[in-house]
This record gives structure tokens, C-alpha cells and sequence, in this order.
């Protein structure tokens, strides 16, 4: 009988090493499932440039990293929104001054101001702001301390550009060299996290799983 009853509790043991081992492997093959098709981020600052694209949108363009699509001419005399080219896939924290170039042109002098903001479908949210005076065409870069913000999933990071004094006509030149924004190095690698991120996530859900399996073969 004695014997019979170490025989079932090794059996039991054996079954609880093999459902924790099970587990185990389902976790990890679920992280890497989650993880195998997420880009790598480019952590630090980062460089959109204006574009003219969509060239028959009157107040939504959109501003892509490296070479843009449709150079152009862009009036921002009633305001345009640029929309960065992809939106954030996870959270994207936002700390520290945005660095700015505007290649802007007007027949008389006028005010131009310009925001850093997220946009959420038709609405644009700002975070810091910056104006300067446009007069002839003239070469500004400055930059825009805002506040620390967080472009929510789903969400876009965006630039507003608006007259917003004085009556001439005023225009951005999206030409992929002269006009575009920076980010702070602090970027964490919009519109993806970290992999260091990913990493500790995965490392977290694996130790869990683990020590799960353990409480289950000591019972």
C-alpha cells in the first residue's frame, strides 16, 4: 500500500512538473507571438518632415520621417494641421522642447504661430506653442517648450501652423528640407515603445507563470 501511494504521489508530482513546464512554453510562445511583429524603436530624438500631402486638403497634411510625398507650397494663413504619417501603435510619453524650421513666406509682415499637439480624429489638442514674425520669405528655427504629454494609442502627433496676426496670405514651403519638427531626445521611439519595454513585459509574464508552477508542485 505504502508503495502504491509514493507510485501516484510521484505520478501527481510528475504531472504538476509537466502542466507547469506546459505552461511555461505557452507563455513564453504567446510573448513571442505578441512581440514577433512589433518594429524596434528608434529611441531618441527623431525628424518629421512637412509634406504637401493630401495636395487637395485645405487644412490636413501629413509630415513623414526621411523622404516625404508631395512638395509643395502650403498656405497656413487660415491654419493647417500636419498629422505625423503613422499613428502611436502603444501610449507615447512626450518630455522636454521641440525643435522647429519653418521656410515661410508672406508680401507684408505677419504673425505665425505654431504647435506641438495630438490630434484625436478631427480634434487638435496642443501642448506648447510658439509665434515669430513672417516677413519676405525667411528661414525660422526655433523651439517650442511644451508641456509633457502623452499621444495616446491610436492617436497622432501633430503640428499646427496658423497666422495669427496680420492680413497677407502666408505659406509654408513642405519641401522635405526646410520645414519639420524634432523631437526631444527623450522620445521613446514614436509610434513604438522601446524593445527594453517589451523585454521586461515579457520577462514580467514569464516570472509569473513560473512561479505559478512552483506554488503547484509544492502543493
Amino acid at each position: 500500500m505504502g508503495g502504491e501511494k509514493r507510485k501516484k504521489m510521484k505520478t501527481k508530482e510528475g504531472s504538476a512538473r509537466k502542466g507547469g513546464g506546459l505552461m511555461v512554453l505557452f507563455t513564453a510562445l504567446l510573448v513571442v507571438s505578441m512581440t514577433a511583429g512589433i518594429a524596434v524603436a528608434e529611441v531618441g530624438s527623431q525628424t518629421w518632415f512637412l509634406s504637401n500631402n493630401p495636395p487637395g486638403s485645405d487644412q490636413v497634411k501629413v509630415m513623414y520621417k526621411g523622404a516625404i510625398v508631395t512638395p509643395g507650397l502650403v498656405d497656413v494663413t487660415n491654419g493647417v494641421v500636419w498629422l505625423a504619417n503613422e499613428s502611436a501603435i502603444y501610449d507615447v510619453p512626450f518630455s522636454g522642447n521641440w525643435n522647429v524650421s519653418l521656410r515661410a513666406s508672406s508680401s507684408s509682415d505677419c504673425q505665425v504661430t505654431a504647435y506641438i499637439g495630438v490630434v484625436n480624429g478631427t480634434s487638435f489638442t496642443p501642448y506648447g506653442n510658439r509665434s515669430l514674425i513672417v516677413s519676405g520669405v525667411t528661414q525660422k528655427n526655433f523651439s517650442i517648450n511644451a508641456t509633457d504629454f502623452t499621444v495616446p494609442e491610436g492617436e497622432y502627433l501633430a503640428l499646427r501652423v496658423v497666422r495669427t496676426f496680420g492680413s497677407a496670405t502666408v505659406r509654408v514651403a513642405a519641401d522635405g528640407i526646410n520645414s519639420g519638427i524634432v523631437s526631444p531626445p527623450t522620445d521613446p521611439g514614436y509610434p513604438v515603445p522601446e524593445l527594453s519595454t517589451i523585454v521586461l513585459m515579457s520577462v514580467g509574464l514569464l516570472a509569473l507563470v513560473g512561479y505559478v508552477a512552483w506554488r503547484r508542485k509544492r502543493n
